[in-house]
């Protein structure tokens, strides 16, 4: 029976050896996984910087180009606009000149109208000759110190005291 308590503490020692080995592996094992984890962690955390960073520089990168696109529209409406405009003038000019040249060739062609019309610009060199005359009697009839006064009638002009 001697034997059966040293086995019974032999038997206790491995066991509690088992146990300690048992607790230090599970220690060890859970050390393990926590450094795993924290790693993992660390990995993803950088991964998802990189994909932000990423992700970023794409949104800038894509902004850029529609701001170029932006440019590059307005600026083809500013061209589109200005032609038409250049193109509109232009039409209307040759529509007016070509008017012009059928109301001339009209014109032209009725004698009566010519007729009136030499009178009428007659009539008005007469009238801007007549007064340019009369400026240069006037002007030649000016007493220094006084002043004169021009009277037009339909007949003649005088020239009066003031």
């Amino acid at each position: 029976m001697a034997e059966h308590p040293q086995a019974q503490q032999t038997a206790s020692g491995v066991e509690a050896l088992i146990s300690r080995l048992r607790e230090e592996g599970v220690s060890a094992g859970r050390g393990e996984a926590e450094r795993l984890v924290a790693d993992a962690q660390a990995r993803a955390r950088e991964i998802l910087g990189k994909a932000e960073a990423e992700a970023k520089a794409k949104v800038a990168e894509a902004r850029s180009e529609a701001d170029k696109l932006r440019r590059a529209g307005e600026d083809a409406l500013r061209v589109a606009m200005r032609d038409t405009v250049l193109d509109l003038r232009e039409q209307i000019a040759q529509r007016f000149a070509d008017d012009i040249v059928r109301a001339i060739s009209s014109a032209t062609r009725d004698e009566e109208l010519l007729k009136r019309m030499i009178l009428a610009v007659a009539a008005r060199a007469k009238a801007d000759a007549v007064a340019a005359a009369m400026t240069r009697k006037a002007e030649a009839l000016r007493v220094p110190g006084r002043a004169m006064i021009l009277e037009i009638p339909s007949a003649g002009a005088k020239i009066l005291p003031a």
